[in-house]
């Protein structure tokens, strides 16, 4: 039985080196001539490889490679995977010392975490990814990012970023996560048009500048900054969700701008006034705790609101709204 699975084995690592079928070109011989035979042949066997049929004129028979490595600290870079057809997902976890020079060229998806990235150098063979997950490393260099011209979700979280100018020209991006870099600066945001979902938590944040013009935001994270003014937002009306939990605002006024806000929270900030949030008609979620709210009459004609946190505050009058009866989560512990 072993010696049946090496023959398959040397079987699929002749198809993806050595054959001269149309899916090899003479570029992956070269490479597989140069890379690690051992490496290679270790992730042979780990592919996953489904078969999907193009409809056309001529139906046309596709290949999606996939492969997940974990742990495996011999990988310098990725041409193993370009030599292994990876073009569907590349996974890779705790592998600390590899990089991302030879990067495949045609893969879809690619989560590179945990494994000590300094650098993007190397990913602007990426071009046709759509997706890009580098979490968790310590990239403190965007080069090469900007050639990411086609990339509709990148991850960048929990890296040591402090300049962002890379990302000025990403024509098609929906999703950036940023979430605990050292940012401080958002202007080079600015002209990303399409952005849909964007996280910029746990950073260094004084100013919302450059995100004035991104009016197809929504969804927005902005947890954990120094940020007090909230006026460049206010062109932000399909939010749907907007997070400003642990900052130092205290003025809510352009909230009102919101109506398609489902979801807000702002806990653990300096706000007294919520009057702001009666224009909030679609509100279904709002946790305002650790502040220092006075009076809720602002919420009493909320009927879409469900879930309500309003514990560590001054409130001392619950009246207007008490015949809320479509609360299921209404906290109101120790008010200040």
């Amino acid at each position: 039985m072993q010696e049946q699975q090496q023959e398959e084995n040397n079987s699929k690592s002749d198809e993806y080196c050595f054959s001269d079928s149309e899916d090899t070109t003479k570029e992956n011989i070269k490479m597989c001539e140069i890379q690690d035979k051992d490496l290679i042949a270790k992730y042979q066997s780990l592919l996953t490889i489904e078969k999907t049929i193009t409809a056309g004129k001529n139906d046309e028979e596709k290949k999606r490679v996939s492969l997940v490595v974990e742990k495996d600290n011999n990988i310098k870079s990725l041409l193993f995977a370009q030599v292994l057809g990876v073009n569907s997902q590349l996974s890779i976890n705790e592998c600390k010392n590899v990089t991302l020079e030879s990067s495949p060229r045609d893969i879809k998806s690619v989560n590179i975490t945990n494994c000590g990235l300094t650098t993007t150098a190397g990913i602007q063979n990426m071009h046709k990814t759509y997706f890009i997950n580098l979490e968790n490393n310590k990239i403190s260099d965007l080069s090469g990012v900007q050639n990411l011209v086609f990339t509709v979700d990148f991850n960048l979280s929990k890296n040591l970023i402090t300049c962002i100018k890379s990302l000025t020209d990403f024509e098609s991006i929906e999703s950036l996560i940023l979430q605990d870099n050292k940012i401080s600066d958002l202007k080079p945001l600015k002209n990303l048009k399409t952005l849909q979902y964007l996280d910029v938590s746990d950073n260094r944040i004084k100013s919302l500048e450059g995100l004035e013009g991104l009016t197809a935001i929504t969804e927005l994270y902005l947890v954990n900054n120094i940020i007090v003014d909230l006026e460049p937002l206010k062109a932000m009306t399909k939010l749907g969700e907007l997070y400003l939990d642990e900052n130092g605002i205290e003025n809510i006024s352009v909230l009102g701008e919101f109506k398609e806000l489902k979801i807000l929270s702002l806990q653990i900030n300096r706000i007294e006034n919520i009057d702001a949030l009666k224009k909030l008609i679609n509100l279904e979620e709002l946790d305002i705790s650790i502040n220092q709210v006075r009076k809720v009459e602002a919420l009493k004609d909320l009927t879409n609101l469900n879930s309500v946190d309003l514990s560590y505050n001054l409130i001392t009058d619950f009246s207007p709204i008490e015949h809320h009866k479509n609360f299921k989560n209404y906290s109101l512990e120790e008010q200040k």
